[in-house]
């Protein structure tokens, strides 16, 4: 097995229209995420996202 390296940062306000995009609703992963994390909806991912955005501005700014 080769070595893959990954270096995680913190998340970004350019990455909010990415993570809208890869956690939206339609997306086929959310099929099998169980009962257990139930199915945020759009307006719900809408609302998260507007919350991160509001905080980042107020604290990396």
């Amino acid at each position: 097995m080769e070595n893959i390296k990954i270096k995680l940062r913190k998340l970004e306000l350019k990455d909010l229209e990415s993570y809208y995009d890869l956690n939206h609703p339609s997306r086929e992963f959310h099929k099998y995420n169980g009962p257990y994390f139930g199915k945020e909806t759009e307006k719900e991912l809408g609302i998260r996202i507007e919350k991160w955005r509001e905080w980042q501005k107020k604290h990396w700014a």
